[in-house]
């Protein structure tokens, strides 16, 4: 019984479900259909126009690739002009040539910055010396074969005489008799030298090639030489001191005198370079009344 109702229930509900199905099926499809599309007509189009091939003005083009051609051409200029020489470059190029001139080398004048020590005895005690300067100057003697042949004197054959002037300033402060004072002595008067300045090692002969004169050329040659000098000197004495006045004392203001004995000997190692520069070591010792000065320092001298 329960079966056949489920079946009758069933049947009633799937045709009631069809019924609605049928009723509402038109107005679905109504909603759902699209409209017509408008028909289009190629009769009215019309073909473009033709487009006008570009101008080409060819006076202007040459014209910029003219002026683009130059500006690249300034540019590669201003890259490839070399800087202006330094004040380094300049001063090596005149040391260069002033090494290149040729010089006689027969006359210098020098200043040389000294440093000595004095040892006294007798009355004289505790003398110290201070820094000072000394000044010469001197003129090599031409040799006979150069007076012969009239031609200029050629330093490096021979040991070669000179003959100068020498001016030695010493100063300083010490004990005379007991009583202390300050000193200021100047030695002067001439000098008589011998010596020898050697010629270039690097100038070759004339087989040597180029590759050597450029190699001196860069290393600017350097001449050396040695010269011992001496002579007698005068004095010029200056001092204070509050002893009582005494001839002998080296502290009382007096005018030129001798300074018993006066001999002085020095010794140079010198340099030459560029051709008229000396650069000179220097050692010697001065005499004087119970006294002696030994001194030693380094010299700039210049060269003719």
């Amino acid at each position: 019984m329960a079966n056949n109702l489920k079946s009758i229930f069933g049947s009633w509900t799937f045709s009631i479900a069809l019924g609605v199905l049928c009723t509402f099926s038109p107005s679905i499809h109504a909603q759902t259909e699209l409209p017509p599309s408008p028909t289009i007509s190629i009769d009215s189009l019309e073909a473009p126009t033709p487009a006008e091939p570009p101008k080409v003005d060819h006076e202007k083009v040459m014209e910029d690739d003219y002026k683009r051609l130059q500006r690249r051409r300034r540019r590669h200029e201003k890259e490839e002009v070399k800087a202006s020489p330094t004040y380094g470059d300049r001063l090596g190029k005149a040391l260069d040539d002033e090494a290149a001139k040729p010089h006689p080398r027969d006359f210098f004048l020098e200043i040389s910055l000294v440093g000595s020590a004095v040892a006294t005895m007798a009355s004289r005690q505790g003398y110290t010396s201070e820094p000072t300067m000394h000044f010469s100057s001197a003129w090599r003697l031409p040799q006979k074969a150069d007076i012969a042949t009239g031609t200029t004197p050629s330093p490096g054959k021979n040991n070669d005489l000179w003959f100068g002037l020498r001016v030695a300033p010493f100063n300083g402060s010490g004990f005379y008799r007991g009583h202390t004072g300050s000193y200021g002595l100047t030695y002067f008067g001439p000098m008589i030298a011998v010596g020898k300045i050697d010629p270039p090692t690097n100038g070759g002969s004339s087989e040597a090639g180029t590759a050597s004169a450029q190699m001196a050329k860069i290393e600017r040659p350097v001449l050396t030489g040695w010269l011992i000098s001496g002579g007698v000197a005068a004095v010029s004495k200056q001092g204070r001191s509050d002893a009582p006045g005494d001839a002998k004392s080296d502290f009382l203001v007096k005018g030129v005198g001798f300074d018993a004995p006066g001999v002085w000997i020095e010794f140079r190692q010198m340099s030459v370079l560029y051709g008229a520069l000396g650069c000179n070591l220097l050692a010697g010792f001065q005499t004087g009344q119970d006294k002696a000065f030994f001194y030693g320092g380094i010299g700039f001298a210049g060269w003719d």
